[in-house]
């Protein structure tokens, strides 16, 4: 019986439950509609973004939040943070990657949330990480794969995540998350992790 809830918990579920006759669609401004009489409730971190809201919302900052645009700025500007690297235009991902293993201290998780690795898929990507990282420290490359999370192991195999012994073993592996999914994802990394964090033009704290 266990191997059956196994099966259908890692295998069938996931993949069979998310097929549906009918899908709805809706955008914020949908959401948020002057027609609806009911009060419309969301959430942002910061208000940088305001401005993108529907014409007739109006952000309403409650008076102890307001402090929070300040609390994320010093979060930025804590001493641990100030390890900048300035590239220049159009730099290789693999220079990049190079730059980054060759930092003094171990970097795990790639956060690109400056989209600079554009000359790859997030496989190609891990695979080139997992290939000049320390074979004695690093066994693993985890990334995204559309929506689901895969592992790469240096055999150059591919695993789910879930069932991959990798899940266990966060501290052997490094993580490679694409501009997409530095927002959303959820991993309950090992203290003392480190992570690089890639910027570009036009970006709000908040991001």
């Amino acid at each position: 019986m266990l191997v059956i809830n196994y099966f259908l918990d890692y295998f069938v579920f996931p993949r069979e439950a998310k097929q549906f006759p009918s899908k709805l669609v809706a955008s914020a401004w949908d959401l948020s509609s002057s027609l609806r009489t009911n009060i419309i409730t969301g959430f942002s971190g910061t208000n940088d973004t305001q401005l993108l809201l529907p014409v007739h919302i109006r952000q309403d900052d409650l008076p102890e939040l307001q402090k929070t645009d300040a609390i994320v700025v010093n979060n930025l500007l804590k001493t641990e943070n100030e390890n900048y690297q300035c590239l220049p235009i159009n730099i290789a991902s693999e220079n990049i990657l190079k730059q980054i293993v060759d930092h003094q201290e171990i970097v795990n998780v790639i956060l690109d949330v400056g989209a600079l690795f554009i000359d790859g898929t997030n496989r190609d990507i891990a695979m080139k990480w997992l290939k000049l990282s320390d074979k004695n420290i690093i066994d693993y490359a985890v990334y995204f794969d559309s929506d689901s999370i895969v592992v790469c192991d240096r055999q150059l195999n591919n695993y789910s995540f879930v069932t991959s012994p990798a899940s266990e073993r966060l501290d052997r592996c490094i993580f490679y998350l694409d501009e997409i999914h530095t927002r959303g994802t959820d991993f309950k990394f090992p203290i003392g992790f480190k992570a690089a964090v890639t910027l570009g033009n036009g970006l709000t704290k908040d991001r």
